[in-house]
């Protein structure tokens, strides 16, 4: 007698991959933003993002990908990383949805680059003060008033100092001379006290220097 065959078990009929098309632009200029690293992942975690990196007109095309709910997360430095929708770089986007074979385009996000801060460092007789840390530091939300320091740069041979790459807000300042490097600051006590902007030991005196975005601000003398 034929021997009876099991058959095979059908295969999985897949649906067709979709995709997202867009773009990346800086927010204050308009201009493309090139090697930005672009994240899409599916809202139930099912599998890993997956990312791609825009080209030099700032485009990117994420696939494939199957068919759900995506959230688009953008980031690159220089930049505050944004969520596609979403109307700051801390709010909440809007999430993507895909039907099969679907090709969504003209996604844009829009970043906001960091901008800087520039100045002087010089002692109490006018002279520049070489080697002193300045950091750009802000209050931490919370119970009790803690500051975190966001950035920083040291002073050169001529007293200046330029601290690049800062997210748009408003900062402290606070400048810190090296007991190490000059011998006349070493024998004035007083001379290596902490500083806050513009010349107060005290934050309670400190004024914050704002930093738009994309800009610098300068003559942040201290």
């Amino acid at each position: 007698p034929a021997l009876s065959q099991t058959p095979e078990p059908a295969a999985p009929i897949l649906a067709a991959p979709a995709s997202i098309r867009g773009s990346v632009i800086n927010l204050v200029t308009g201009s493309p933003v090139p090697g930005a690293k672009v994240m899409v992942g599916d809202t139930a975690g099912a599998a890993p993002p997956l990312t791609v990196s825009t080209d030099d007109s700032g485009t990117f095309l994420a696939a494939p990908l199957a068919p759900g709910e995506y959230r688009l997360w953008v980031e690159r430095p220089g930049f505050e990383g944004q969520e596609y929708g979403a109307k700051s770089a801390s709010g909440n986007g809007t999430p993507l949805t895909l039907s099969a074979s679907e090709a969504l385009a003209n996604i844009a996000v829009r970043l906001v680059p960091h901008g800087s801060l520039s100045g002087k460092v010089r002692d109490s007789n006018g002279a520049p003060v070489s080697g002193a840390l300045v950091e750009a530091i802000r209050p931490i939300s919370g119970g009790v008033l803690s500051l975190q320091a966001v950035a920083w740069a040291n002073s050169t041979a001529t007293g200046a100092y330029r601290i690049p790459d800062i997210p748009p807000g408003h900062y402290y300042l606070l400048a810190t001379p090296d007991p190490s490097a000059p011998a006349q600051l070493a024998s004035r006590p007083d001379a290596l006290a902490p500083v806050y902007y513009p010349a107060s030991p005290d934050l309670a005196r400190a004024i914050r220097v704002s930093t738009p975005a994309g800009q610098e601000t300068r003559d942040v003398d201290f």
